[in-house]
């Protein structure tokens, strides 16, 4: 009885710490990247707060290989032709030049969404989310929605969508 005790602290523990590992990463992530996903916010009207909650959950906080050898923090596929040199085999994701490169791609795709011109002057994560869900983003797309919810909550990333609407 008392080493299924132990072993059930031990257990809490280590799950403590890898959740509190994975939200340290988050917090690195957002830090490096919120002030692009700011600026992107300014200059495209989707909020800061889906561009950093999509990232993270896509790149699994800059950890993905996607993220790491392509600069694909959104997971968006294209043509690539250095796949094979970089991971020995092809892929069908695309390669972008820099990580500014693959979040301004990600809010130039969004622009061209349908629901974009419905929501263009909302801030709320809680209309963008389930719109890039519907319009076919994500394969497990429930899922996918409940997980970018999250993060952005967990992370209070919807914070930053008030930067710059109140005086």
């Amino acid at each position: 009885m008392q080493s299924l005790r132990v072993l059930s602290i031990l257990a809490f523990m280590l799950v403590d710490t890898v959740f509190a590992a994975g939200q340290n990463t988050q917090r690195v992530y957002i830090e490096k990247y919120k002030g692009l996903a700011i600026n992107l916010m300014f200059q495209t009207n989707v909020p800061a707060s889906v561009i950093l909650g999509v990232a993270l959950f896509e790149s699994g906080a800059g950890n993905s290989v996607l993220s790491r050898k392509f600069n694909n923090h959104f997971g968006i596929k294209g043509k690539n032709t250095n796949a094979i040199e970089k991971l020995g085999h092809r892929t069908r994701y695309k390669e972008y030049k820099s990580d500014t490169a693959s979040f301004r791609h990600f809010c130039h795709l969004l622009s061209k969404k349908p629901f974009y011109p419905t929501l263009v002057d909302k801030q709320d994560y809680k209309l963008w989310v389930p719109a890039i869900r519907r319009a076919g983003y994500a394969e497990s797309a429930h899922l996918w929605e409940k997980q970018v919810k999250a993060i952005i909550i967990r992370n209070k990333l919807y914070e930053l969508d008030q930067i710059g609407l109140h005086p």
